[in-house]
């Protein structure tokens, strides 16, 4: 990976833990949506918040909700607004790891 793809990802960091503080705080109840807000607040993230609803989708798909696609796949579920700052977290770290490689940090 290059140093464009470092950038990107560092983006993609900060599009997440500001969508995941819309969630948290109830100002957003979907993860996409969240992503939206970021791209319109945060001009220079919009590329980030993009990709990873490009991600999301294709995760998700068939789905269009991580609520549905936990209906399909999980028998019980809690509280969805937790879900969702879990799976914000794991993508986090999930990106932290990728610029550990690059970084060439293990």
């Amino acid at each position: 990976m290059s140093t464009k793809d470092a950038t990107l990802i560092e983006k993609k960091i900060r599009a997440l833990c500001i969508a995941r503080a819309h969630i948290q705080s109830n100002r957003r109840d979907f993860v996409c949506h969240a992503l939206d807000a970021v791209a319109v607040d945060f001009p220079s993230l919009h590329c980030a918040c993009y990709e990873l609803q490009r991600y999301i989708v294709r995760v998700l798909s068939p789905h269009t909700t991580l609520g549905a696609w936990a209906n399909a796949n999980i028998r019980r579920f809690q509280d969805m607004r937790a879900n969702r700052i879990q799976w914000l977290d794991w993508m986090v770290c999930s990106l932290r790891r990728d610029i550990a490689e690059i970084e060439g940090v293990k």
